[in-house]
């Protein structure tokens, strides 16, 4: 996946459940990472001013937003803010692990 991506130019597509649902670079309004967007399309905005880091774990965020909206959870804002964290923090404090991991998975 190119973290690399500028305004205007195709976006990535992720297939979330029963969705796929595009991920554009957007300039957003001051202050804002990403959004999810269910209606009349699913769709995830990322802002472009982001570094690479902070566009990874918006990305994670949004895709939570996604999965919380499509599978009726009711999420608490908080809440996907503490699994977006804890997440980061499992893939970043055992890279190695998780490289093994989603290996497995996609067997």
């Amino acid at each position: 996946m190119n973290w690399e991506f500028i305004p205007g130019e195709k976006p990535i597509m992720l297939k979330i459940g029963t969705l796929n649902v595009p991920v554009l670079s957007k300039e957003l309004e001051e202050g804002t990472f990403g959004e999810y967007h269910h209606f009349p399309e699913p769709v995830i905005k990322i802002n472009y001013k982001l570094n690479n880091q902070a566009r990874a774990m918006t990305l994670l965020h949004e895709v939570l937003e996604c999965i919380d909206a499509n599978y009726g959870l009711e999420l608490e804002e908080s809440t996907i803010c503490t699994l977006e964290q804890a997440l980061t923090m499992v893939v970043r404090d055992n890279p190695k692990k998780f490289e093994e991991w989603t290996s497995r998975i996609l067997k």
